[in-house]
């Protein structure tokens, strides 16, 4: 590991080394860029504040992650947490959220991919060519291109958008799949939204029925 910036703070009593400088690190696995830095906990934590711009290797790819308000590696439970605005690439593959909470394999335990998968909170929104899936709480898995959507989901393709109790969306093929709302003992689930026929294209529910819609 190497990194680089203009000034540290060590305070040898607390176990505490802090940055408030823009600071780079570097490893074979990947880089962080920050506006600073804390360390503790013996090295198990390191809080990076303000912008982030971080990248990680993940087989033959590379997946980038920005935020606004910092970022949290926490080395005794294997998780990654971006705060604010923050943005998911994998290749052409996007996720944007208020939150992520990537969880990382090491070396000893990792097989196929160091990602073994990453949650997102808040104003979801992941994109895979014509299609867009929104929602509040999700978990995207880096190996397949899967993202899984639940709360507030809604599911567009151009101006087209149904909304349903859950969704998948594979940000690598398009295949998607929407849950309908949970029904009632008389009734059962139906999704909404509105359908624009000449823009629609593989837009399914879970049983690949045609969806039953209300119509703005």
């Amino acid at each position: 590991y190497k990194a680089v910036t203009k000034n540290i703070l060590c305070d040898n009593q607390a176990g505490l080394i802090t940055g408030k400088s823009s600071i780079t690190v570097t490893s074979p696995e990947g880089r962080i860029k920050a506006q600073g830095f804390r360390l503790y906990n013996k090295g198990n934590n390191i809080d990076f504040t303000g912008k982030t711009d971080s990248t990680l290797k993940n087989k033959n790819e590379t997946v980038r992650i920005e935020s606004d308000n910092g970022l949290n590696i926490d080395q005794t439970k294997q998780t990654v947490t971006a705060f604010k605005n923050v943005r998911v690439t994998q290749t052409n593959q996007v996720i944007s959220a208020d939150k992520m909470t990537l969880y990382y394999l090491t070396k000893a335990q990792q097989s196929d991919s160091r990602i073994q998968k990453i949650e997102v909170n808040g104003h979801i929104v992941a994109t895979s060519g014509i299609y867009k899936l929104t929602g509040n709480k999700g978990v995207y898995n880096p190996q397949t291109g899967a993202v899984v959507i639940t709360e507030n989901v809604v599911l567009y393709q151009g101006n087209s958008h149904i909304s349903g109790e859950q969704a998948t969306l594979n940000l690598k093929t398009g295949e998607n799949t929407l849950v309908p709302h949970k029904g009632t003992a008389e009734k059962s689930g139906r999704v909404h939204g509105t359908l624009i026929p000449t823009e629609l294209k593989g837009l399914k529910n879970e049983t690949g029925k045609k969806h039953e819609t209300s119509n703005k």
